[in-house]
């Protein structure tokens, strides 16, 4: 972002970030490993692993999306413990409004938070087990 002077609005059409982001997706391509992304790529399930954790009563778990998550390790808003905390105790759209503030109101340039979007899918589901 700062190389190509753009905002994240208009990164992807910046030449910069496209050899960039070109590096990037041949570096993992010649790794042999695929990209273990859910998507609506019907092969994305292929990749999906099942595991069984033991959960004690009462047990709070986040399922997030990147979106979600940059709260903590994009924007550093809060850690994960205060995530979960907030989550439990008002519910997720506050900290999916914080999420579009930072976004919207602090950085819509990316300047302090580079990003490739100007907000990004902000999806969360907070389950008890």
């Amino acid at each position: 972002m700062r190389q190509a002077g753009s905002r994240p609005t208009a990164i992807l059409d910046e030449p910069i970030f496209l050899a960039w982001l070109g590096e990037r997706r041949e570096r993992q391509r010649r790794s042999g490993i695929p990209a273990a992304i859910l998507s609506f790529n019907p092969d994305a399930a292929d990749r999906l692993r099942h595991e069984t954790a033991p959960c004690e009563n009462d047990t709070a778990i986040l399922l997030a999306s990147d979106g979600f998550s940059a709260l903590v390790d994009l924007y550093g808003a809060m850690d994960a413990r205060a995530v979960m905390e907030a989550a439990l105790i008002s519910g997720l759209e506050p900290l999916v409004k914080l999420a579009r503030k930072i976004e919207t109101e602090q950085d819509p340039d990316g300047r302090l938070y580079p990003r490739f979007k100007a907000s990004d899918d902000t999806t969360a589901i907070l389950l008890r087990a």
